[in-house]
């Protein structure tokens, strides 16, 4: 994982624009994703990293160090937790990048920041998601019913949570 960069524009209008998934399973992510949002998106990145604030976003690369995905945190520091946050390109899907990805970063955040508690929520209608951060060893810890109104309509989230002892070491 590294640095997110003003490099990065072309492959987040690619990848964020192959699949309304993204739209469908996450709290931030449009779709269609504009020029406009990902300018948003960058600069309030190149921010945070300037900062070091409560927040970290890092990209996840592929072997020629093209973007195919993000994995960040934020509310770090504060009640020693923070969340998490991620997304891998369509065409990766299903090759174990995304856990690995999730466990290196959590390796990371809870030394950077000093975390106890990392916490992902997922929607119900995200199941591929859910085993993600289960594979990690992310605990589903309840259901916030009704936690998300996408298009009005309530979506369940699904809370899961990772305490620093019990990151697991696994591989995907």
């Amino acid at each position: 994982m590294s640095q997110i960069s003003w490099d990065d524009r072309p492959a987040y209008l690619e990848h964020l624009n192959e699949t309304d998934e993204f739209q469908k399973n996450t709290e931030g992510i449009p779709f269609p994703y504009t020029e406009f949002d990902v300018d948003q998106w960058l600069s309030g990145v190149m921010n945070l990293q300037v900062a070091r604030d409560r927040k970290i976003n890092l990209a996840i690369r592929n072997s020629d160090s093209e973007l195919i995905g993000e994995v960040g945190a934020m509310d770090c520091i504060e009640n020693e937790q923070g969340e998490i946050g991620y997304w891998l390109a369509k065409p990766y899907w299903g090759r174990g990048i995304t856990p690995e990805a999730i466990r290196r970063f959590c390796e990371f955040a809870f030394e950077r920041f000093q975390l106890q508690r990392i916490y992902g929520k997922v929607f119900a209608t995200n199941p591929r998601s859910a085993r993600v951060l289960s594979k990690v060893g992310f605990k589903h810890e309840g259901t916030l019913r009704n936690g998300y109104f996408r298009d009005g309509q309530p979506v369940d989230d699904l809370l899961f949570g990772l305490l620093r002892d019990e990151l697991s070491c696994e591989s995907g």
